[in-house]
């Protein structure tokens, strides 16, 4: 298969659930990054910080793994490879990723490709079994070059 660019996110969605505790328990995983989370109820705010009009309707809550705001490369690390290396270091931190999923969270990891032209990448059972003892469902966003 062709190289392709990768990124790799989490998003947490549950209705009502406020992320911020969760956000602080999670920050002890080494590499995490932290996005702001948004909370059901809570004001709006532009990911700018400019007040938005209403509240928010549910929560939500993203991280990431990212070292550098490149994207990855195949050439250096199959995203299959990478997202092996995320759940290592989630690994201590599963039955708070299967309490929160009992609880009615929605789990993603989202892997993002960049594609130019045919590419491919093999998620295999062992890695896909890996991701449901977390309750993680795999979201798959693919993207054409960046024309700009």
């Amino acid at each position: 298969m062709h190289p392709y660019t990768y990124r790799i996110r989490f998003l947490l969605i549950h209705p009502t659930m406020n992320f911020s505790k969760i956000r602080d328990e999670l920050t002890s995983v080494p590499g995490l990054n932290s996005g702001r989370p948004m909370n059901f109820g809570e004001e709006r705010f532009s990911h700018k910080g400019e007040k938005l009009e209403g509240t928010y309707f549910d929560s939500r809550w993203g991280f990431d793994f990212e070292t550098s705001d490149e994207w990855r490369k195949s050439e250096d690390q199959t995203a299959s490879n990478s997202i092996n290396e995320i759940l290592e270091r989630l690994e201590p931190h599963k039955q708070r990723f299967n309490n929160l999923a009992k609880s009615g969270c929605d789990i993603e990891l989202i892997l993002v490709i960049g594609v130019e032209s045919n590419t491919g990448e093999v998620l295999k059972p062992e890695l896909l079994r890996r991701l449901s003892e977390f309750n993680i469902s795999l979201g798959l966003d693919l993207y054409p070059p960046d024309k700009t």
